[in-house]
């Protein structure tokens, strides 16, 4: 894992064995988090935010303005300290100009016009309706010059609201539950874009779901958009990622956490897939769930990422672009001389 490279912020946390992540501790808030650290993720508390008394915000917002609250000074004091003790690994922040007017600090919120993965709109009334849990994935699945780390400082939580995310395991793991780790490496699955951010004009490129060293597996993977292509070993790899997803949907294998105001979920986004629990009804709109996102791009990805940029702000990229210029890439590049393919 990226994240366990950092001795020092390691150190910072209790221990746990291997299925305590959801095991509450102190103010029964953050669980006990150095296990989560090794399996792609830690939390930081950074304390009470001003901004958890502020209305959540109808929809996205969209637009430049960057840093407005207390909350984005403090992902982006903990994206600095994660870009000196990671240069191998990351190097800056990021964001796409399809996105919200390339904001780089997104708003995560129930929506109540929310689009589908397919492009399709419904209407959603948070005081009434619940939202199913959200699908494992890891952001930007579908292009190799996707985020390796990523930020969600909560803002609110009141429904305490589990984020949820998942270790991709050893190959030889993978093995022992007849998960078929060979055809998952292999060049034979699809990654699709969502609708509303790349106009698809042809079937995407073909690329693996793992990559990297058997012993610490990386994935690119969306429940979503990806599936195996067509061709004689289709029925193959529709078992092999059809067996993926369950093993890692087992809840044995899952981490919750419970996110309160002013803590900070630092995923690494190439080896674990994340999503959230069910969302309940909340009893005032303004009181939905609020968390925000912040990517730090790849070092060894960036000459790259740079080729995508745009008028909108140094660190804002054409995501189309970066769909297209990486379409004979098989997967993002690896820090050298630690996580090699």
């Amino acid at each position: 894992s990226l994240l366990a490279q950092s001795d020092h912020a390691e150190s910072s946390l209790p221990g746990a064995d291997s299925r305590s992540c959801a095991t509450p501790f102190g103010n029964d808030r953050v669980p006990e988090a150095s296990q989560s650290w090794r399996q792609g993720a830690i939390v930081l508390k950074l304390g009470t935010i001003e901004e958890q008394v502020t209305p959540t915000p109808e929809q996205r917002r969209v637009g430049n303005d960057h840093v407005t609250a207390v909350s984005d000074y403090l992902s982006l004091a903990v994206a600095v300290q994660l870009v000196l003790l990671l240069p191998d690994d990351v190097c800056n922040v990021h964001s796409f100009e399809q996105l919200y007017g390339g904001r780089l600090l997104t708003d995560i919120i129930p929506q109540t016009v929310h689009k589908t993965f397919d492009g399709k709109q419904r209407k959603i009334d948070h005081t009434k309706d619940a939202e199913d849990m959200m699908r494992l994935h890891a952001d930007d699945a579908d292009h190799v010059l996707r985020s390796p780390l990523q930020l969600l400082t909560c803002i609110k939580n009141v429904k305490r609201t589990e984020s949820v995310f998942a270790l991709i395991p050893p190959d030889s793991t993978l093995g022992k539950y007849d998960i078929d780790s060979r055809t998952l490496r292999r060049d034979i699955y699809e990654h699709a874009p969502p609708a509303s951010l790349v106009d698809l004009k042809d079937r995407p490129p073909r690329r693996p779901v793992l990559f990297g060293p058997a012993d610490a597996p990386s994935i690119q993977a969306d429940k979503k958009g990806t599936k195996a292509s067509e061709g004689p070993e289709k029925s193959k790899a529709d078992e092999a990622l059809t067996s993926l997803f369950s093993f890692l949907e087992k809840e044995e294998n899952l981490c919750r956490v419970v996110l309160g105001p002013g803590d900070v979920l630092v995923l690494d986004n190439l080896r674990t897939l994340h999503g959230r629990a069910a969302l309940q009804p909340v009893p005032r709109r303004e009181d939905r769930r609020w968390v925000k996102r912040l990517w730090l791009s790849s070092t060894t990805m960036e000459p790259l990422l740079s080729k995508c940029s745009t008028s909108a702000h140094p660190r804002v990229f054409d995501r189309n672009k970066a769909f297209w210029s990486s379409t004979e890439m098989k997967h993002p590049q690896l820090a050298a001389g630690r996580l090699q393919s």
